[in-house]
């Protein structure tokens, strides 16, 4: 064969592909061949499907980061939760410790003032003072224990109070703070304790009235008074912000 020809027939197997064919099949290569495409079409989807693939792990992998990141946000606020739950928990535990002490120290302030109530009443019985005194007395130490300068504790017994031709006789006052009180030995039923209720509830008003200024206590004191009337007049003083005192508890009168 020539080497032109030689040229040509290379050149038709490389260019030819029915010529390829026959030529292989003259040669028994034409299965071998087809087989051959047809492995190269295969692995060409496959690098398709391997490029897919690649393409959704990155895809998965940028979920994964952000998911991880979402965690670690989650991880962050339970976090921050519990440090608020352990806040709170201090807080009450703190508040729990006040109001324990803040009941010892009621009941310490419970236990002075009966010692008090006893102490003048056996005052009043040894130098013979009357209930009013008693009462100012009382006060006088109540507004201490509240906090009020010395100064401006000067409780009186039994003060007129006149007033654009009106006056008022108040058992128990204090000018500053102002401090108005009705003083009774015994209430004996319903009417009489609506009575004295009314009549320190009217002081407040009138001593409003003159003097321009709030009320800081308004007291009834009673030297004695049937159980049954106790919880009623305690209830309604509560209503008027009236601080309600009595000295002996008896049976029904």
């Amino acid at each position: 064969m020539s080497t032109e020809l030689k040229k040509i027939f290379l050149e038709l197997l490389e260019k030819d592909v029915e010529f390829r064919y026959t030529v292989a099949g003259y040669l028994g290569l034409l299965e071998i061949l087809k087989k051959l495409d047809y492995l190269i079409e295969e692995n060409k989807k496959i690098w398709e499907e391997i490029k897919l693939l690649r393409e959704e792990q990155i895809k998965l992998r940028e979920e994964q980061i952000k998911i991880r990141e979402d965690i670690s946000k989650i991880w962050d606020n339970i976090n921050r939760i519990w440090e608020e739950i352990r806040s709170i928990k201090e807080e009450q535990k703190k508040i729990w410790e006040e109001i324990r002490e803040l009941r010892k120290n009621y009941i310490n302030m419970r236990k002075d003032l009966d010692a008090l109530k006893d102490g003048m009443r056996a005052l009043a019985s040894a130098v013979g003072t009357t209930l009013d005194h008693y009462t100012a007395v009382f006060i006088e130490n109540l507004l201490r224990e509240k906090g009020v300068p010395n100064e401006k504790i000067n409780v009186q017994v039994d003060v007129r109070i006149y007033h654009l031709g009106r006056y008022r006789e108040i058992d128990i006052f204090n000018l500053d703070p102002l401090v108005v009180g009705e003083v009774t030995t015994n209430i004996r039923d319903i009417e009489e304790a609506r009575y004295e209720i009314n009549k320190i509830i009217e002081d407040i008003k009138f001593a409003e009235e003159v003097f321009n200024k709030k009320i800081f206590l308004a007291v009834l004191t009673v030297e004695v008074i049937s159980e049954d009337l106790v919880q009623l007049i305690k209830e309604e003083t509560e209503k008027h912000g009236i601080l309600f005192i009595y000295g002996k508890m008896i049976p029904k009168l």
